[in-house]
């Protein structure tokens, strides 16, 4: 059964209008875990991007890369504070 009112599809725009919402609910998740972070973790999350990983990605590397990528981490680190 299709419902229109005024020529407009009711139930298309109700399924457009929760899939905005629930949009818009995620949207204000993923700020509000942004803003959760401390600097160091922002800094960290930015040298994963950087090598193209994801926290959840870096975290299944072998316990080698892991300490590998964390000196890179530190060096940079280092270097942008000198």
């Amino acid at each position: 059964m299709q419902v229109t009112a005024n020529g407009t599809n009711v139930a298309s725009t109700t399924g457009q209008s929760k899939q905005t919402e629930q949009m818009g609910q995620t949207s204000a998740k993923k700020f509000l875990e942004f803003m959760e972070k401390t600097p160091e973790e922002m800094l960290f999350d930015s040298f994963l991007k950087k090598n193209n990983l994801t926290q959840e990605q870096f975290d299944r590397l072998s316990l080698e890369d892991r300490e590998e990528l964390l000196k890179q981490f530190k060096e940079e680190i280092m270097n942008k504070k000198a």
